[in-house]
């Protein structure tokens, strides 16, 4: 039988923290302030949406996670990663031909 080899962690592991922390930045809320990403930027007064800095961490996980493909936990954070950007792209163009149906009608 065939022994599996070990993969080695190095930068591309780095790919599944990020979308971690992508994730968590605009998906959950805290007390019904909003998202935590919202919140960490009033903090220090960074007048922008956390969804910028949620789609950042996603793009840098995918770069990352296929520059280095062959480190531990890369192709799950790609994957992942992938995934929620779809899902994002699809939410974002969703609501704006809704917002245009509405201007119209």
């Amino acid at each position: 039988m065939k022994e599996r080899e070990r993969k080695s962690l190095g930068l591309g592991s780095l790919s599944l923290p990020l979308f971690v922390i992508g994730f968590l930045l605009y998906n959950f809320s805290i007390e019904r302030k909003g998202p935590i990403g919202d919140i960490i930027l009033d903090y220090f007064n960074i007048n922008l949406s956390s969804i910028l800095f949620t789609l950042l961490f996603l793009i840098a996980a995918v770069i990352i996670g296929r520059k280095y493909k062959t480190h531990m936990f890369a192709k799950i954070g790609v994957i992942l990663s992938q995934i929620f950007l779809v899902l994002y792209a699809i939410t974002f163009i969703t609501m704006g031909i809704e917002s245009i149906i509405n201007i119209l009608y």
